[in-house]
């Protein structure tokens, strides 16, 4: 057994359609595919306690990176609580070229962020600077710049 690479990564929002405009219209990803999954017993495979689920799929791309965003319509998707402190929280890190700019260009888009930029300042990522917002679901997202791994 040998894992190969990595495929796609998944959250679950509210709404597929504010979804795939924020993360096409304000971050900039390409929308890949989109569906409906109405398999029977989807439910099951995706381990609910009810063997019925219909979900919406938006698949985006970024830099070769795919993220697939799940819409529960039945049942119907719960808001994240917003801790990162909690266990299986997870969030996005999209590198860029220049974060001073990027980070102006969202705030003028209405993006609030958790703080001012952060360089780490020892180590061996000395030098990386980043920062965290969020999305209007809650999901936490962060950009970096980083010059010694850049892409």
């Amino acid at each position: 057994m040998a894992i190969t690479g990595f495929h796609h990564c998944s959250f679950t929002v509210t709404n597929i359609e504010k979804t795939i405009k924020f993360y096409s219209e304000i971050l900039g990803l390409k929308l890949i595919r989109r569906s409906i999954n109405r398999v029977d017993k989807l439910g099951i495979a995706l381990g609910l306690k009810l063997p019925k689920a219909i979900i919406g799929i938006a698949m985006m791309e970024v830099g070769g990176t795919q993220i697939e965003f799940i819409e529960y319509i039945e049942p119907k998707a719960q808001p994240c609580p917003q801790d990162p402190s909690i266990v299986g929280s997870g969030h996005i890190a999209f590198m860029v070229d220049d974060i001073y700019a990027t980070k102006g260009k969202l705030e003028s888009m209405g993006i609030k962020f958790n703080s001012e930029i952060n360089v780490v300042q020892e180590g061996a990522a000395k030098g990386l600077k980043w920062v965290y917002f969020r999305d209007y679901d809650g999901i936490t997202l962060e950009i970096v710049e980083d010059k010694k791994n850049k892409q």
